[in-house]
C-alpha cells in the first residue's frame, strides 16, 4: 500500500491571482484536492491579492481562500481578497470543518474582504 504525500510547513505567499469566470472559483485552496492520499499540515497563506469576478448566470460561489481539509493548522494572514458575483454568493475564507460542524484549525488575522453584488 503506498505511503500518503505528506506536505509540511506549506507556505503561499505574495501571490496576485485575478480570475474572471462564468464557472466557480477558488483562488487558492489547501489541499488541491479532497484526497486521502495527501496530508498537508502547518500551511500558511499570507499577504496574497486576490481578485475574482463571476459573470455566469446561475448561483455559484467565489471563494478567495478554501480550506478543505481537517487535519493540520492553517494560518491565513494579510490577504487581500477582492469578489464580485451578481447573485451574491462570495466567500473571502472559507473552512470546510466549520460546515461540517467541526471545530476550525484556522487562525485567521489581518486579511481585508471585500465583496461586491
Amino acid at each position: 500500500m503506498a505511503r500518503p504525500a505528506e506536505y509540511e510547513y506549506v507556505v503561499i505567499e505574495g501571490n496576485t491571482i485575478a480570475m474572471q469566470s462564468n464557472q466557480k472559483m477558488n483562488a487558492i485552496r489547501v489541499p488541491i484536492k479532497q484526497d486521502e492520499s495527501i496530508q498537508t499540515t502547518n500551511v500558511e497563506i499570507r499577504d496574497n491579492t486576490i481578485e475574482l469576478a463571476y459573470y455566469g448566470e446561475k448561483a455559484n460561489m467565489n471563494t478567495g481562500v478554501y480550506i478543505s481539509e481537517s487535519q493540520g493548522n492553517y494560518n491565513v494572514i494579510g490577504n487581500r481578497i477582492k469578489t464580485l458575483n451578481k447573485l451574491g454568493a462570495n466567500e473571502c475564507i472559507y473552512d470546510r470543518n466549520i460546515d461540517m460542524g467541526s471545530v476550525s484549525n484556522v487562525t485567521r488575522s489581518n486579511n481585508l474582504c471585500i465583496n461586491y453584488n
